[in-house]
């Protein structure tokens, strides 16, 4: 499905809208291979690993804050130290506590189907924001991506065999 989506956009070689693209399917993988990393603390609290996981951020970013001049007094205006007061407190900090929440209860393979939606959020961002234009392509793309996310969760599959054979029980399909 992401390659469907990515396709029309690769076909002509390297742009910054295709860099774009790649950079969305770096992020998914990134995601996924933190899922799988994020696994092994499980048994850890939430809290605990959410905030060893900023801080360490935190500090890896710090010098590069600093010595890009980000942190300079004259560019932080109220709105902007509200903005990244926010963006770090209920986007980030409030997120990854959900993130390590379910990461514990449903398991990394649960947690992880939010990746496939990346590619997708990403092509309507910029449909919606940037006014891009959408090809057939990426709408064979995007229905892909949902036909897996509905074969993996597997209810939809359960359903169908339960019509299919109505004598056997659907708790006796699994």
């Amino acid at each position: 499905g992401v390659y469907l989506m990515m396709s029309p956009e690769l076909k002509d070689g390297f742009s910054w809208r295709s860099m774009g693209l790649i950079a969305v399917l770096g992020a998914a993988v990134s995601y996924s291979l933190a899922g799988i990393f994020g696994k092994r603390f499980k048994h850890e609290s939430p809290m605990v690993n959410s905030s060893g996981m900023l801080v360490c951020s935190a500090v890896m970013m710090a010098p590069l804050a600093i010595f890009s001049g980000s942190l300079a007094a004259s560019a932080l205006s109220a709105q902007a130290v509200a903005a990244i007061v926010a963006l770090a407190a209920i986007s980030t900090a409030l997120a990854y506590l959900l993130y390590f929440r379910i990461l514990a209860t449903a398991g990394a393979t649960n947690v992880l189907l939010v990746t496939f939606l990346i590619p997708v959020s990403a092509l309507l961002l910029g449909i919606g924001v940037l006014g891009e234009v959408i090809h057939v392509m990426e709408f064979a793309g995007m229905g892909c991506i949902f036909m897996g996310l509905i074969v993996i969760d597997g209810r939809v599959l359960v359903r169908v065999i339960a019509l299919l054979r109505p004598n056997q029980k659907a708790s006796s399909i699994h």
